[in-house]
């Protein structure tokens, strides 16, 4: 019985260690195999040893090397010798010794072939292994590094701005002195980066150093090849590995050519002086491939565009070109009224692989008469001016609304200071909806800060923005409070009262309060939906209608003076006396007032 046990345990054995690719004799820790080279770093012309522990069986293994050609060049083996081994336990263990013999030829990395063992049918592969071959420097053997070309992405789009780094792989110095090689790439823009290289990284002892950092910028949609390059490294000459990387086209939506993360702006401005050219600008700003991008082409309409020059702050780093590009137009006004249209600029996000489009950007061209102190002749045209911010100066403009309303003693809107205080606090902390609602709303008693109205997709800077909607044209809305409490109060009556003459007279009253309120509230309702929101005077200036032709008359706009009209009421000179005169007009959502 006991060898019939000693029996069925031997063969269960035998059946789990041929499961595992090991015969009869074969030990489990012996499927390890360390592999033992001979020198560690062997030298150009010096013979490689190479020595694995098989593990034994009664039958010895058939070796075969594997198909690997990057290797040393082999001179002799596989030769397979017993032996034994001694266990951690003590004793020993037999084994085969397998010997292969190389010579190394240049120094650099190389690999030892796989090998291929067959134990009668039951294979054992060992992988093959790198192996660096030395150089002497400063009397000790040391492995060169490998160089390799590192991309940021595996694939990179037309016109997309990339960083390509050389990198030297398993140094064993955290500082390698390589030598930057002078190389040119098909098709391609390449620019070396001044900025110091990142710290090594690595573990076991071996670094993996940043040599040198390029911006590469493929111009046309096909398979970037980056060719081998040739370092030197103390005598030493190492070769980098040629390297291809696809190209993909550009979105045919993305027409202005830009890769990366923009922002697109465009704006009047000029300068105090009084002959100042009035200038458009064009921006475009970000990270990605700048230099490369093609910015919009304004048109004009009652205007004549001449391209004036272009500037742009450009830096390089790590992930590509960042800072703007700005194109320069001088405007010539021919007639009026006279606008600007900046077509949409388009961009392609390479992580989403999407196509970004700002808006098309619409600027109408303000201007006002100079104060020159002589009449215009007849049939000659004066020359239209930007309005500046100057201590004096002269804004013309045209009101246009719906609905002349009551004139009131007070302003509806709310205080501009405080609208413009709640809408920055919004802004601080990221409400961007909310602020430009507050701004809308606002008057604004100082220029708007140019980075504040970019981010809110701002294109002017606004005299002033409010909204003043009539709940019934020609009354006061508190009218509509005592209405309200009359009508209560008659219902009260009606209600309350005994005889048939107080009801008949308490119905009355309610009726018509009521019939007061529906037609208020109707009209109120007509005036939201199809009337220009009203515009208010918010402080006394020296604000005055211009007469006409023939009339002395002259009208001052007082404080919370009503000007949404029931047509074009004419125009109107606001002269600005000083930075305390704040009380100018405003502008609605559908621009109640045009500026020449």
């Amino acid at each position: 019985m006991a060898d019939r046990t000693r029996l069925l345990r031997k063969a269960a054995i035998t059946v789990i260690l041929m499961t595992a690719g090991l015969s009869p004799g074969m030990r489990a820790q012996d499927r390890e195999m360390p592999i033992i080279v001979i020198p560690e770093v062997p030298l150009p012309g010096e013979e490689i040893r190479v020595q694995v522990n098989l593990p034994y069986a009664e039958e010895p293994p058939f070796v075969t090397l594997g198909p690997e050609t990057d290797t040393p060049r082999f001179v002799r083996g596989p030769v397979l010798e017993p032996g034994v081994i001694a266990k951690d336990g003590g004793g020993y263990d037999r084994v085969y010794r397998l010997f292969l013999t190389f010579i190394a030829e240049e120094p650099g990395y190389t690999f030892l072939p796989s090998l291929r063992i067959d134990y009668g049918g039951r294979i054992i592969t060992i992988p093959a292994r790198r192996l660096g071959i030395g150089f002497i420097d400063e009397g000790r053997a040391v492995i060169p590094p490998k160089p390799v070309w590192i991309l940021s992405r595996p694939f990179l789009y037309e016109n997309e701005t990339g960083l390509l780094t050389l990198m030297a792989e398993d140094s064993e110095e955290p500082a390698v002195l390589l030598q930057l090689p002078d190389i040119s790439i098909k098709n391609c823009f390449l620019e070396a980066l001044e900025t110091p290289p990142a710290p090594p990284s690595g573990t076991g002892g071996l670094f993996d150093v940043p040599v040198g950092k390029f911006l590469i910028t493929p111009l046309t949609a096909d398979t970037l090849i980056i060719p081998s390059a040739e370092l030197v490294l103390g005598g030493i000459t190492l070769k980098t590995p040629e390297r291809k990387v696809p190209v993909i086209p550009m979105p045919a939506e993305a027409a202005s050519g830009a890769v990366g993360s923009f922002s697109f702006s465009a704006w009047l401005d000029a300068s105090a002086s009084e002959d100042a050219d009035i200038t458009l600008h064009v921006r475009a700003s970000g990270r990605g491939n700048l230099p490369f991008i093609t910015l919009p082409v304004p048109s004009g309409t009652g205007v004549l565009l001449t391209a004036a020059g272009e500037s742009g702050v450009i830096e390089t780093g790590d992930g590509g070109y960042s800072g703007s590009r700005e194109n320069f137009y001088k405007l010539e006004v021919v007639s009026q009224p006279s606008s600007i249209q900046v077509g949409s600029f388009s961009w392609l996000d390479p992580d989403t692989g999407s196509v970004n489009t700002s808006e098309v950007i619409v600027l109408d061209v303000p201007f006002s008469n100079q104060e020159t102190g002589r009449e215009t002749q007849p049939g000659t045209r004066e020359q239209p001016v930007l309005v500046r911010k100057t201590d004096r100066e002269t804004v013309r403009v045209r009101i246009h609304a719906w609905y002349a309303g009551y004139l009131f003693s007070r302003p509806l809107a709310e205080n501009p200071y405080t609208l413009y205080n709640r809408a920055s606090a919004e802004m601080s902390t990221g409400n961007f909806p909310e602020a430009v609602f507050l701004l809308r709303k606002a008057v604004f008693l100082k220029p708007m800060d140019r980075d504040l109205r970019e981010s809110l997709g701002m294109t002017e800077e606004y005299l002033g923005i409010t909204q003043s909607v009539l709940p019934w044209p020609g009354l006061h809305p508190d009218l509509f409070l005592a209405a309200a409490v009359l009508f209560a109060a008659g219902s009260c009556l009606v209600i309350g009262a005994r005889k048939k003459r107080k009801i008949l007279f308490a119905a009355g009253l309610t009726v018509f309060l009521f019939l007061l309120l529906v037609s208020g509230a109707a009209f109120g309702y007509l005036t939201r939906q199809f009337s220009t929101p009203a515009g208010v005077a918010m402080e006394e200036c020296p604000v005055s209608r211009i007469p006409e032709k023939g009339s002395s008359s002259r009208e001052v706009l007082k404080p919370g003076t009503c000007v949404s009209l029931g047509q074009e009421y004419g125009d109107y000179r606001f002269i600005r006396t000083g930075t305390g005169a704040t009380g100018w007009c405003l502008k609605s959502f559908v621009k109640i007032i045009e500026r020449f």
